[in-house]
């Protein structure tokens, strides 16, 4: 498939590279300040911190789909420059959205008391700050919500540069008030301040730039029936898949927290969150794939080249990470908390990490096809396998983690990622593209795998004993890719044909750069995918 030198080529790319880069970024910052808060708080205060932070996501649950629902609309309509249907969805959105926010806000905050006592069973000394800290969760979730619709602007006209910059800008700035926050002394309810406020802050500053970004819209609320059903058309699978993704991935943190304690909670959030964001960075990689989709509707050959070229670009990146990770558990959770509690956390939840990174290995094949399954109107295939996910997982936790501890936790959505999300990319890619899995491991799996294996063997086996502290650590972790791209030519994982795509980027290195010169040399070679 010439992709690499067609005009649009270069908006797919970049759009790539930005939204990896901030949310590899945003993974770098969550490295840099979680150990720095946990040792302030301590493990107790520090899983209350967390479970206030993930309640966003729980009460994402609120959105009932309508924020992709709008993306979707909005940027069909803006391109067929249909302002008046443009406003009116705008103006429909921003009604909803004042509606859901006010009324989710103040009945989640009515339950606070309740989950702090009854049942989170926070220990009693810890109540009143997590009381506050959950009301003020929930004040950050109704005004967030008040302003979503200006979050979705940019997503809609594709403006990932924006998103990027305000992704790793007001990240920056977040952490760097995170961090010296907790070189002073501060206490939990400050930290829920800071990210309530830096989000806010976002979406204020999204709000002045949706302003310029569709001009002439008026941004007034209003209910418009023939918006509200084309919104709804959308948001109601997706809803329905949201709820499935929340309790899959949200679900077992608060299951800790209700069976073994917030400090179980406070530990387990750690391996948790991080794969959280491996995962979220893997959806960043896919997610500009959706546009260029869509328009490939009506031509099936270049939708499955392009479905094959996106799968075996998610498992190039998705394999050695995961795996090194994987190979690598004990040292990183060891020396990236640091001290005492470092020791504790490493021996207390290493297993629960390599059970969620053999899980995440497995997910990160299902990112393609459900962007893919959305882009071609289809929403509800990879929704509604995201609502059986939930009905898997969540008995699964409460069975395994009363018996296992927090590794149950993470057990369950291996075995919910070895059943259900298999079965799902199976049937997407044989229906929608006419894959059968033997091509579709042929093609995007093996390779990368085994020359990932291999990565990660030599890790454990020599680079695992080298490691005394931080800098050993970062050492193994920056040579270990070197050994997977050693192994990735000769196993033809990676290509020279692959150089091809990534030539228009290279073309806009500068030219001081010594890797600019060598790989625009080599993606103009006849073998490569002009």
């Amino acid at each position: 498939m010439a992709v690499a030198t067609s005009g649009k080529t270069w908006p797919l790319l970049g759009n790539v590279i930005v939204n990896v880069g901030a949310r590899g970024a945003l993974i770098i910052l969550t490295i840099v300040s979680t150990p720095v808060i946990l040792h302030r708080l301590g493990t107790a205060a520090f899983g209350v911190y967390i479970l206030a932070i993930t309640l966003g996501g729980l009460l994402a649950l609120l959105d009932f789909g309508l924020t992709p629902a709008l993306i979707t609309s909005l940027s069909h309509a803006w391109h067929q420059q249909r302002r008046d249907e443009s406003e009116r969805l705008v103006g429909t959105a921003l009604t909803l959205y004042l509606l859901i926010g006010a009324a989710g806000g103040l009945s989640f905050a009515a339950l606070v008391p309740w989950a702090v006592q009854d049942l989170l069973h926070v220990p009693a000394a810890l109540q009143p700050s997590a009381r506050t800290a959950l009301w003020l969760s929930t004040a950050g979730f109704t005004v967030n919500m008040w302003l979503a619709v200006f979050n979705a602007v940019p997503y809609a006209l594709q403006r990932y540069d924006l998103v990027a910059a305000r992704i790793v800008g007001l990240s920056l700035v977040t952490t760097a008030a995170l961090i010296l926050y907790a070189l002073a002394g501060g206490v939990l309810e400050g930290f829920v301040i800071i990210n309530i406020g830096g989000t806010a802050l976002g979406l204020l500053i999204f709000y002045l730039i949706s302003r310029r970004l569709l001009p002439g819209v008026g941004f007034t609320p209003r209910l418009n029936g023939q918006a509200f059903r084309q919104l709804g058309r959308f948001s109601i699978f997706k809803f329905a898949g949201t709820v499935g993704g929340i309790f899959t991935f949200r679900f077992d943190q608060f299951a800790v927290g209700a069976i073994l304690g917030v400090s179980a909670a406070g530990i387990y959030s750690i391996p948790a969150n991080a794969s959280q964001k491996l995962l979220s960075l893997l959806g960043e990689l896919a997610s500009p794939f959706f546009p260029r989709a869509s328009t490939l509707r009506a031509d099936p050959a270049r939708m499955r080249a392009l479905f094959l070229i996106g799968a075996r670009l998610l498992t190039l990146v998705a394999a050695p990470i995961l795996l090194l990770l994987f190979a690598l558990a004990d040292p990183v959770l060891t020396y990236w908390i640091g001290g005492a509690q470092g020791t504790v956390v490493a021996h207390a939840s290493s297993g629960a990490f390599r059970w969620l990174l053999a899980a995440l290995l497995i997910q990160s094949l299902a990112v393609i096809p459900v962007i893919f399954c959305e882009a071609l109107g289809k929403p509800e295939i990879n929704n509604g396998f995201a609502v059986a996910s939930a009905l898997i997982h969540i008995p699964l936790v409460l069975i395994l983690v009363p018996i296992f501890g927090i590794t149950g936790a993470a057990l369950a959505l291996f075995i919910n990622s070895a059943t259900q999300t298999l079965a799902f990319v199976i049937y997407a890619s044989r229906s929608l593209f006419h894959v059968t899995v033997v091509e579709l491991v042929r093609r995007t799996v093996i390779r990368p795998l085994i020359a990932a294996a291999l990565m990660a063997g030599l890790a454990y086996l020599v680079g695992r004993p080298l490691i005394h502290n931080r800098v050993s650590l970062i050492l193994v972790l920056l040579a270990s890719p070197l050994i997977y791209l050693a192994a990735a030519f000769p196993l033809s994982a990676l290509t020279i044909e692959d150089l091809g795509y990534v030539l228009p980027l290279a073309e806009r290195l500068p030219a001081w750069m010594p890797v600019r010169d060598r790989i625009v040399r080599l993606g103009r070679r006849p073998g490569a995918n002009m």
